[in-house]
This record gives C-alpha cells, structure tokens and sequence, in this order.
C-alpha cells in the first residue's frame, strides 16, 4: 500500500484532545505521510485507517465493542485516565504524549498497513525486512540510481 495520507478516527476523545490531535497533524503536514482527522460522521464512505478510542468512557466502549463486531480487522490506539494495561501496545495515559502517539501512529502505519516510508523519512521507525526488500525490488525495477555526496569540509580534508 502506497499512499500519502492516512485517515485518524477518534471516538470519546475530549475537545481539547482532538485539538491538540489536529494541530499536531497540521505540524507534522510537511512530512512524506501525513495524518488527517476524519470530519466526516461514522458510517460515511471514507473509514479511517487507525482510530483514537477512549476505552473508559462507557458510551464509547460500547460503541467500539459493537462497531469491532462488525470490523474486526479494525485498528485501535487506545486512551486511558490512568495506568493502561500491560496487553495492548498501542495504549496511552492521560494526559496525551503527543511524541509518543505519533511514534505509535507511525509504527502502525509501516506494520500493520504495510506502508514503506521513502528513504530518510523512518529514522524512529523499524521496518521489518520484507518491506525493505519490496521498497528494494521497486527502486531496481525503476532503474533509479543516485550518488551521494558529503563535501563537507571534514571530508574534503580527509581527502
């Protein structure tokens, strides 16, 4: 899956959250993959890829319960007040760690939606090795080449 833009849902997520959630996408728009805020209602054509779930308001978990009945394959990162639980990953306390959100954003993005970030771009990021060898395979198939360069003064005078 190639793309540039993927879609954040949110469900039980104070006001506040979701601001500092949309500024933080806003800040990272520069990037080779962005984040959007899904603004339109649930059950519109496009579904998000990734949802922002707090797991203790009870409204919203049984929402989510019932909307995982019907897309089990869903992806979720998960908020909670206090200490999460030790089983989920992807789980975070309040209040919201912004780096950290979007480092698991990230990591979610490469491998669990197999997106293979361009090269420079997955720094913080590990991508397991079949990945690394399709993103291989499509720069051989392309027949792009590139030399890089270092003239910095260090290495001139080395040189």
């Amino acid at each position: 899956m190639q793309r540039d833009k993927f879609v954040i849902g949110v469900l039980g997520l104070k006001k506040t959250e979701i601001g500092l959630l949309k500024t933080l996408f806003e800040l990272h728009g520069s990037r080779a993959w962005v984040y959007e805020l899904l603004d339109s209602p649930v059950g519109a054509e496009s579904a998000p890829d990734i949802w922002v779930v707090d797991k203790e308001n009870p409204v919203t978990l049984d929402y989510w319960e019932h909307f995982l009945q019907i897309h089990p394959n869903s992806i979720c990162v998960s908020v909670y007040s206090h200490q999460p639980p030790q089983a989920s990953p992807y789980a975070f306390s309040r209040p919201l760690r912004m780096a950290y959100l979007i480092k698991a954003l990230d990591e979610i993005v490469v491998k669990r939606l197999h997106y293979v970030p361009p090269i420079g771009d997955n720094a913080t990021i590990e991508i397991p090795s079949a990945l690394k060898e399709e993103a291989v395979a499509g720069v051989v198939a392309t027949g792009f080449k590139a030399l890089v360069v270092d003239d910095s003064p260090t290495i001139r005078t080395l040189m």
